[in-house]
């Protein structure tokens, strides 16, 4: 998928900052957009190396609360921060 590219460009470059980041997860919609900001949802995102990474800096961040492997769906759930 692009945005699954596209976030493990963001992450791993130095080039990208985190608003940068950020915003990219906002123009992405969806689960994407879900992670960008605490809430409510429980949204779900591919596992994929760059996804852990940008998770662990989301809950540095104060947005996720946790996440772990979902098997079930071969992905990573997300608890949010509610706001």
């Amino acid at each position: 998928m692009i945005p699954d590219l596209i976030v493990s460009l963001a992450v791993v470059s130095n080039d990208i900052d985190f608003d940068a980041t950020w915003q990219l997860l906002r123009k992405f919609g969806g689960d994407y957009e879900a992670i960008a900001d605490p809430g409510f949802r429980r949204p779900h995102v591919s596992d994929i190396p760059a996804n852990w990474l940008l998770l662990q800096q989301l809950q540095s961040a104060g947005v996720v609360a946790k996440f772990g492997a979902d098997n079930e769906r071969r992905d990573i759930w997300v608890t949010l921060r509610q706001s």
